[in-house]
């Protein structure tokens, strides 16, 4: 198996819970899938449309998600792969349990995501 398709099924098989890789880390994968099929074509003198479409597929999500990052302000940029571990993780451990009622002040008379709220935003943080 390749490096391209080693990659490519990672990517494609990648978590959507906390292990999930940065969007920073898809796209590295994507430009290396990218740089492979070119160097691939370069030395074939032909390119493979199979190599170019897996490293699309690559990018295309990647591409979506920082203009959504964009749009956001980068705030996520800020956070460390831990921190947002740890936010995530948080998250649905309060989605499950309920949010401890010493917590409440930190509310600040502001009512608690509902569940389907906090699926949105964990999506969100997740870039998905």
């Amino acid at each position: 198996m390749s490096t391209a398709d080693v990659i490519s099924s990672w990517v494609a098989n990648a978590p959507t819970h906390l292990t999930r890789p940065s969007v920073a880390d898809r796209a590295l994968q994507a430009c290396e899938l990218l740089v492979t099929a070119y160097n691939n074509g370069k030395q074939n003198s032909s390119v493979d449309w199979g190599e170019l479409d897996t490293a699309y597929e690559a990018a295309a999500p990647v591409v979506k998600s920082a203009q959504r990052l964009r749009r956001q302000g980068g705030m996520l940029a800020q956070l460390t792969n831990r921190e947002l571990a740890t936010v995530l993780a948080s998250l649905r451990t309060a989605q499950k349990q309920g949010f401890d009622p010493e917590t409440q002040i930190i509310f600040e008379g502001k009512s608690p995501l509902r569940p389907n709220e906090i699926d949105a935003l964990c999506e969100r943080l997740n870039c998905d």
